[in-house]
């Protein structure tokens, strides 16, 4: 496989694969009831995994809008990567 090819699927796995990973895990996350009633290593695994997909989700975000303006590519731009 040609080096861009490779990169452009990598590109698109993070940003389809990034986003869908973690809205799948955040059906499994605990709800306020549910707190108490989760086993610890369940909620320990959730949230640790978050930790992971979050920044890759705002990666996905600022690969999506990439090479596109406007004011709503400016807002996910900078909500995925403010400045610090």
């Amino acid at each position: 496989m040609h080096p861009m090819q490779q990169r452009g699927l990598l590109e698109t796995l993070l940003m389809v694969g990034a986003p869908l990973a973690l809205a799948t895990l955040e059906v499994f996350h605990p709800h306020p009831g549910d707190v108490f009633q989760l086993p610890l290593g369940i909620w320990l695994a959730i949230h640790y995994t978050q930790i992971v997909l979050f920044p890759l989700a705002g990666v996905a975000v600022v690969l999506i809008v990439r090479g596109a303006s406007g004011v709503l590519v400016q807002a996910a731009q900078n909500s995925a990567a403010p400045a610090t």
